[in-house]
């Protein structure tokens, strides 16, 4: 029986509108590329695959081939033409790839002149299956080049921070059965998850949400062009930031991360306000936070370390939880390395389980740490700096930055301090008493005035000029009425020096004393009796220290 002969399916040149545009919307959503975009890609298909069959026999041809294709979506039609250069005789042709004479040319378009360019229809009829799948072919190869740059302009913004995807295929070693790959399908993009991309405790599963780091998007790749990772240390970065508002706030920054995904990590933090705790923030209240934190990653041990600007102290903080007395740093290597010294019997804390702490003491400072113990330090005759000493001498420093120079007070800002004149008594003395009354004068006070190592102001001494007239006064007259004097100019400085009076306060005017009428003629007072006055009011008794200096000073007259 003879077999029936496949018809082959051939283009009239019409377009299914309904089908184009639903296939134009659905490439639009999934991908993010415009209709347009998509209808000019599926137009340079149709010219490819036809350049392309048409130079089967010398593919090199094609290339020069000038086809130009339309995709009408309104009327659903689809044209095709060859574009070739009008010349004026067929000597004249150069290239019958681009060229074509005027008498030809006139063939399909009477109309046409030399130097215009032919559009030359092309049958569509004639193209078969094989046509339709080259364009095919060619149509979806561009659409995944296309895609892959929409994705990562898509996801190029999302780098640097966690996305949720879902687990859609897992592979396993053949010889341990131990999870090789995890394929996880993001929103519009794949991602591979390898191996060393894992913590060491994940246990995965088909269908299972998970949190993975993005680190970049690889366009060479063909299916999984998203790099993801879940034991990248800022993986627990971007969680502490989630999770701790002074970290996404700025106020606490993260300084360096070190981490063996699953098992243990060391995260160095610092604060920007000296009133803000930045180990205390990441911890939280009775431990919320990084407990919260540590169920993301599994139940990973997490050390907060407080990041130092010494590289010493940096050390030994990194090395917690084991005591560092002294750091001994190598600069004169390439390499960076130094030697921690910790007390007797704290090797081991230093070191950690399997060399955990101190491998990731190394790696959050960047130095390759060795550590000894005081008495090894000590037997190798390790030079190395203390603790203590590089404590004492920044404190010192900051002392010495926070001490301010007081300001010295100018001259012309100190108050003036008028200079009086003492007069004091002459030694031989012509004394003239009035008759009827001897008017003692007012004393004027002093206003206190402060000022920083200047000399105490004292108060005026006012002294009474005692004109003498005839007739003389006795001995024993004038001796009481020197008694009197005294005793008023006793009172007057003990109330000066012990009553603080305001600034403005009126002035006190003191009772006058009657001075007694003379009766008999004196004589002079010898220098004897002078001094023997002056000797008895030197023993007086007064309060103030103030005053015995004041009366010390002028109390001789």
């Amino acid at each position: 029986m003879p077999r029936k002969k496949k018809e082959e399916k051939q283009l009239d040149g019409t377009v299914d509108i309904k089908q184009a545009v639903d296939a134009l919307c659905d490439i639009e959503k999934d991908y993010g590329i415009l209709p347009e975009e998509s209808l000019q890609i599926l137009e340079d298909s149709f010219a490819r695959a036809y350049k392309s069959l048409a130079n089967e026999d010398c593919p090199a041809n094609a290339e020069d081939m000038r086809i130009e294709t339309s995709v009408d979506i309104d009327k659903g039609t689809l044209a095709m033409f060859e574009l070739k250069d009008v010349v004026a005789t067929d000597d004249d042709i150069e290239d019958d790839f681009l060229q074509i004479s005027l008498d030809e040319a006139q063939k399909v378009n009477p109309d046409i002149k030399v130097g215009e360019q032919l559009r030359l229809p092309i049958n569509l009829q004639e193209l078969d299956e094989r046509y339709i799948a080259k364009s095919h072919q060619l149509f979806l190869q561009k659409m995944r080049e296309r895609t892959k740059s929409s994705i990562k302009n898509l996801y190029i913004d999302k780098i640097g921070t966690i996305i949720k995807g879902k687990v859609d295929n897992i592979q396993r070693d053949d010889n341990n059965g131990g999870i090789k790959t995890v394929k996880v399908s993001f929103d519009k993009a794949n991602g591979l998850l390898r191996r060393q991309d894992l913590m060491k405790n994940d246990n995965v599963f088909i269908g299972q949400e998970i949190n993975c780091y993005l680190k970049g998007v690889d366009e060479k790749r063909k299916n999984e062009i998203l790099i993801v990772s879940r034991s990248d240390s800022q993986f627990l970065g971007c969680i502490f930031k989630d999770f701790i508002s002074e970290i996404a706030s700025g106020i606490v920054k993260i300084n360096s991360i070190a981490r063996e995904a699953g098992i243990r990590s060391k995260v160095a933090v610092s604060s920007t306000n000296p009133d803000i705790d930045a180990a205390g923030s990441c911890i939280g209240p009775d431990g919320i936070r990084i407990n919260s934190i540590r169920e993301l990653v599994n139940g990973e041990r997490i050390d907060i370390v407080h990041y130092q600007d010494k590289l010493e102290l940096y050390i030994a903080e990194a090395l917690h939880p084991a005591t560092v007395v002294g750091v001994s740093v190598n600069s004169s290597s390439d390499k960076k390395t130094c030697i921690a010294v910790v007390k007797n019997g704290e090797k081991k804390e230093a070191i950690g389980k399997g060399g955990v702490n101190v491998r990731l003491a190394s790696r959050l400072v960047g130095y390759s740490i060795d550590v000894l113990e005081t008495d090894e330090a000590m037997e190798k005759n390790v030079k190395y700096v203390s603790l203590d000493d590089i404590r004492r001498d920044m404190a010192m420093s900051r002392v010495a930055e926070t001490e301010t120079v007081p300001e010295e007070v100018e001259d012309d800002e100190l108050p003036e301090i008028e200079e009086e004149t003492v007069v004091s008594a002459p030694s031989s003395l012509d004394v003239e008493v009035p008759e009827d009354v001897v008017e003692e004068k007012e004393i004027e006070e002093v206003p206190e005035v402060h000022v920083e190592k200047a000399k105490k102001v004292e108060e005026p001494v006012e002294h009474v000029e005692i004109k003498s007239q005839s007739p003389k006064i006795s001995l024993a007259a004038l001796e009481a009425q020197i008694e009197e004097e005294k005793k008023a100019n006793k009172g007057n400085a003990n109330r000066s020096f012990h009553k603080k009076k305001k600034e403005n306060e009126d002035e006190e005017e003191f009772e006058k004393v009657e001075d007694k009428k003379a009766v008999n003629s004196l004589p002079i007072y010898t220098e004897e009796e002078l001094k023997q006055f002056a000797d008895e009011e030197e023993e007086d008794d007064y309060d103030s220290d103030e005053y015995d200096e004041y009366e010390e000073e002028y109390g001789n007259y």
